[in-house]
């Protein structure tokens, strides 16, 4: 009798043994396969191809809302609405008109807007390159861009060269512009600055034109 449970206990404990080691082995995670892993690698890859897609169609909009106000070619406040959710909430309507103009308000930009007829608007023709996007670090990308301005004074007026670097940074999953930095020449080949990412020069991947055709 005694035996007989001796060997019920052994094949007991045997039984638990092995569900502790099967059940061990289900609770394991997976190692990735190669399959996986190139699988997670193509989504992520595709992921920051969408999201660098995006911030250039940001940096875009922007310029376009910027070419807009610098020739007094849009509404004070549909502007100011446009242009908000582009950027941190650092930046106040007086600093994004700091961005373009020396001394400028509200009532100042409306009563210059007021006194322009529609058939004088301010003449010009701007081309704009767009470069691609730039990583500083994974939770900082810059944008360049590249302004030749003409304005229809006559054909001997020189345009004015504009580069800029947009500074764009990840808040709260939502991919603002927190600065901008900028620098004018009336010489083309004096254009360097903002123009070179990492001792290589940038490469402009959007071009379009503009005109005062362009305003509302």
């Amino acid at each position: 009798m005694k035996k007989s449970l001796m060997i019920a206990f052994l094949v007991l404990m045997i039984s638990i043994l092995i569900i502790g080691c099967n059940t061990d082995k289900k609770d394991e995670p997976k190692e990735p396969t190669k399959k996986t892993q190139g699988k997670v690698e193509n989504e992520q890859k595709e992921h920051n191809q969408e999201q660098n897609k995006n911030l250039v169609e940001l940096v875009k909009k922007v310029e376009m809302l910027d070419m807009k106000l610098s020739f007094y070619g849009i509404d004070y406040d549909k502007y100011m609405k446009d242009i908000k959710s582009a950027f941190n909430d650092i930046y106040t309507d007086e600093k994004h008109f700091a961005r373009l103009f020396d001394e400028m308000d509200k009532d100042t930009y409306n009563s210059k807007r007021a006194k322009i007829p529609k058939s004088e608007t301010n003449k010009y023709t701007a081309e704009i390159y767009i470069s691609n996007v730039y990583e500083s670090n994974k939770t900082m990308k810059n944008v360049y861009v590249k302004n030749i301005i003409k304005t229809c004074e006559g054909e001997d007026s020189k345009p004015t060269y504009i580069t800029k670097r947009y500074i764009i940074t990840e808040n709260s999953n939502n991919w603002q512009i927190i600065g901008v930095d900028w620098m004018i020449s009336y010489d083309e080949n004096k254009v360097k600055k903002y123009t070179i990412f990492n001792n290589k020069p940038v490469d402009y991947t959007v071009i379009f034109k503009m005109s005062e055709k362009d305003n509302e």
